[in-house]
């Protein structure tokens, strides 16, 4: 195909796509008909799971044809999901944490690195240079990981 003449980056829902005044605005000027987006877009996040924020690039050719172009949702999205928290601690630095508090293991840490790798950008980089990243950003969030599996 051609270059695209426009590229336009959303955040959208997984499987939650419709036409609503963000897609008119974002799309409409490029002549994209948005029940048509819409459709392509739930039909190629039907495997996520519901509530998961997905970012997009659409790279848009002429008024008929166009591409999505589906990224993995952003590292701190996936660790707050997975710790089952809201937000991260404010005092990070504070390493005052109870039993019943969140906290993630290092095979899950491992876990969202092999999930990270199949973004495109990410594909060249070591699991271990992505292992440790994600790990810096579980311990800016103010979760503790814990080294080893006690059961």
């Amino acid at each position: 195909m051609t270059s695209p003449k426009a590229i336009i980056r959303l955040k959208l829902v997984a499987n939650q796509a419709k036409p609503s005044p963000v897609l008119g605005q974002s799309l409409g000027q490029y002549g994209i008909n948005i029940m048509d987006f819409c459709k392509k877009f739930n039909s190629g996040t039907k495997n996520l799971k519901d509530g998961i924020v997905v970012p997009i690039n659409v790279l848009i050719y002429s008024q008929t044809s166009f591409t999505i172009v589906a990224k993995t949702p952003s590292t701190s999205f996936l660790i707050k999901k997975l710790a089952n928290i809201e937000k991260g601690s404010s005092m990070t630095k504070k390493k005052n944490y109870t039993k019943d508090q969140a906290f993630l293991l290092c095979k899950e840490i491992y876990h969202l690195a092999i999930f990270k790798k199949c973004d495109s950008l990410l594909n060249s980089i070591k699991i271990q240079s992505l292992s440790k990243s994600i790990a810096s950003t579980v311990k800016s969030i103010g979760i503790p990981i814990l080294h080893n599996d006690n059961n």
